[in-house]
């Protein structure tokens, strides 16, 4: 129902009413994350119908799961399903068992872990740089063409060094490392360890982020450590090797 909905993405029920202390529960984003970055953030959830406060009220865990999603695919926000979607659809149109890599909830539940509130705010932090208004049109344009030409370790140098320039050398470096070292080697570890049983069966079709290929700890590497034969069939937009 919506009001479970609303529980489970909300502190304390705030949107339903007073909590037991008789006020509503808030996040501290605006200190947690500075004036600047939350700011940038608030702009985005009010442009896509969370409302200008809806940072102080969501579940840091979920807010954080939002700001994964590219700013560029807002304007289909709840029309038009992202790519990864939109390759779930037509599999269950066309009759395939959809498999998850890792449960729906894996992500908050990890991030709103304890241990992880540190990481969980690190998160929130660099991927509201992507919100910058500062950015300029050729910016984005030249991201999305590394993107298509399989760039993917110039875009990644180009993130390291959006951080660095935000939060200072060493602090920026070192929240790019924690973020990655979560986002990426430790649920890479999980997705390949998801597939293995069904690559055994065979007539398997794995849709996955481009950023999880590359790397010692990439999808890649860990199934061809598995065992598994890897063969890459480039596409005509492509860099060439």
């Amino acid at each position: 129902t919506r009001a479970e909905i609303t529980r489970e993405l909300v502190l304390d029920d705030a949107f339903l009413g007073q909590n037991r202390h008789g006020t509503y529960l808030t996040n501290q984003i605006n200190t947690i994350v500075g004036p600047e970055l939350s700011g940038w953030i608030d702009a985005r959830l009010a442009a896509t119908g969370w409302g200008t406060d809806a940072a102080k009220y969501l579940r840091p865990e979920y807010l954080a799961e939002l700001m994964l999603a590219s700013p560029c695919s807002d304007f289909a926000n709840g029309t038009y399903p992202i790519q990864d979607r939109l390759i779930q659809t037509i599999g269950a149109i066309a009759g395939a068992r959809i498999l998850s890599l890792e449960p729906a909830s894996a992500f908050r539940d990890t991030l709103g872990a304890p241990e992880n509130r540190g990481l969980m705010f690190d998160l929130i932090r660099l991927y509201a740089l992507y919100l910058d208004p500062a950015q300029t049109n050729a910016q984005w344009r030249t991201g999305a063409a590394l993107y298509l030409r399989g760039q993917n370790a110039l875009s990644m140098m180009i993130e390291r060094e959006r951080a660095r320039r935000q939060f200072g050398d060493n602090r920026g470096l070192a929240i790019q490392d924690r973020v990655d070292d979560y986002l990426l080697d430790a649920r890479n570890q999980v997705f390949v360890e998801t597939a293995l049983p069904e690559l055994d069966k065979g007539s398997v079709f794995i849709a996955i982020g481009s950023w999880h290929l590359p790397g010692d700890h990439g999808m890649v590497q860990s199934l061809r450590q598995a065992g598994l034969t890897i063969t890459r069939i480039p596409l005509p937009q492509e860099a060439s090797p």
